[in-house]
Order: structure tokens, then C-alpha cells, then sequence
């Protein structure tokens, strides 16, 4: 499955530094995602995406966590970064639990009123791995 979208970017402060990056959103607590098509605000990636699952799939059952890459995988001159987020354990009703399943997010980290968050601009998942019962 792949989400894409396309931000204005002359409209937004994007944090441009891996250590800025790290301090102000990685490190920052519950890290917020902003996902225009699905819910207009920001909110944690955790609680988006079980949302979204619950939209997509159906009820989550039981879910354990997940987390961010500790690094991102590539940071480019404008800040756009690479980096992964795995949840564990996904149970959805009707689906094989999915012990681990890996989001590839590519975006900018962008600061607003004081706060961070991530605006993708794509993130993929495999969909193989939803499996009906």
C-alpha cells in the first residue's frame, strides 16, 4: 500500500539538521504525523494508523506499540528524510496477527508553534501481509 502526498513547502518550516531532527521530534515524546487525507490534524503515528487500520481492515483487536527507526535512513540538503516506523503485534478481526509490520515513510519534519511534526510526502507498506482468516 503506498500514501502520497505533496506539500506546499514555501508555507512550512522544515527542520533542515539530523540533530535538530533528533532534539525537537524523534526524541520530542510521541512524535506526530500529519496525514491530509485521512484525518486533518496531528496526531501520534501510532494512534493515526490504528485509525486508519480500523477504516481500511477492520476492528484493531489488540496492537503492542511501535517505533521510529532510531536514525533516518537518508536526509537530503532540503530536509527531506527517509526513515522506517514498525508496529508489533497487529491483531485486526477477520486478519492473521501481524507480528511486525514495517511503515518506509519518507517526509519533513516541521516545526509549528513550538512543536514538531512530520509531514510525509510517502509512505508504504506491504499489504501482502494482511491476510483474511
Amino acid at each position: 500500500m503506498k500514501l502520497e502526498y505533496t506539500p506546499d513547502l514555501s508555507q512550512l518550516d522544515v527542520v533542515k539538521t539530523i540533530d535538530d531532527i533528533h532534539e525537537e521530534y524523534l526524541f520530542g515524546g510521541h512524535p506526530q504525523i500529519y496525514l491530509p487525507d485521512f484525518k486533518d490534524y496531528k496526531a501520534d503515528i501510532w494512534a493515526h494508523f490504528l485509525d486508519y487500520f480500523d477504516i481500511k481492515y477492520g476492528e484493531v483487536i489488540d496492537q503492542d506499540g511501535g517505533e521510529y527507526d532510531s536514525q533516518p535512513k537518508s536526509l537530503s540538503v532540503d530536509g527531506k528524510m527517509n526513515i522506517g516506523y514498525t508496529f508489533f503485534n497487529i491483531e485486526i478481526e477477520g486478519y492473521e496477527m501481524i507480528p511486525d509490520l514495517y511503515l518506509d515513510i519518507e517526509g519533513y519534519v516541521v516545526r509549528e508553534d513550538g512543536s514538531c511534526y512530520l509531514y510525509p510526502t510517502k509512505i508504504e507498506w506491504d499489504d501482502n501481509l494482511f491476510i483474511k482468516l
